[in-house]
C-alpha cells in the first residue's frame, strides 16, 4: 500500500513508533499487538506517562543499566569462583592423619566421661534399689499365694498358672 493512501492518524502513529522503539520490541516478542498500542495511543495521546518506558532515551538508559548489571553479575561469579577455589585449597591442606589423631583423642575423652557417669550411676543404684525395689525373695515372702505377673495379653487373661 503506498504511503499516500494511509490515513493521517496512521502516519502520525508510525512517526510515534519511530520515537518509541520499545513498542517494536514488545510486538516482536509477542507481548502485545499493534492494534492494542494504536488504541492506547488514540485514547491516551502521545504525552501520557504510559509511553515513557518505550522512548529511545529510556531504552538506552535501560541498556546501560543492563550492561552494568551484567558486569556486576560477572564480578559476583568471579568472587564465587575465587571463594570456591579458596575452600578447595583449604580442604586439600587438611592432614587426614592428624585429623584422625584428634578424633581418636576426642573419642577417648568421651569414653572417659561416659565411664565416670556410669560409675556415679552404679554407686547410687544399690542404695536406691535397696530402698525402693525389694529383691525377688522379698517379693515372694510378701505375696506367697499370688500368681506371677505375666503379660496382660487377651490369651493370657483368665488362665490359671501352675
Amino acid at each position: 500500500m503506498p504511503k499516500d493512501n494511509l490515513h493521517p492518524e496512521l502516519i502520525k502513529f508510525k512517526k510515534f513508533v519511530k520515537e518509541h522503539p520499545g513498542l517494536v520490541a514488545e510486538v516482536r516478542q509477542g507481548k502485545q499487538e499493534w492494534q492494542y498500542y494504536f488504541d492506547q495511543w488514540s485514547k491516551l495521546g502521545e504525552t501520557d506517562q504510559f509511553w515513557d518506558d518505550y522512548r529511545k532515551d529510556v531504552i538506552s538508559k535501560n541498556h546501560k543499566q543492563s550492561k552494568s548489571e551484567e558486569a556486576e553479575n560477572n564480578e559476583d561469579n568471579s568472587n564465587k569462583q575465587a571463594w570456591y577455589k579458596q575452600m578447595a585449597d583449604l580442604v586439600n591442606k587438611i592432614d587426614l592423619t592428624n585429623m584422625e589423631e584428634h578424633v581418636n583423642q576426642l573419642d577417648s575423652a568421651f569414653a572417659s566421661v561416659r565411664s565416670l557417669i556410669d560409675q556415679f550411676k552404679s554407686s547410687d543404684a544399690p542404695n536406691q534399689a535397696s530402698q525402693s525395689n525389694p529383691s525377688p525373695n522379698q517379693q515372694a515372702q510378701t505375696r506367697p499365694n499370688q500368681q506371677p505377673n505375666y503379660p496382660q495379653h487377651p490369651y493370657y487373661q483368665n488362665r490359671t498358672w501352675f
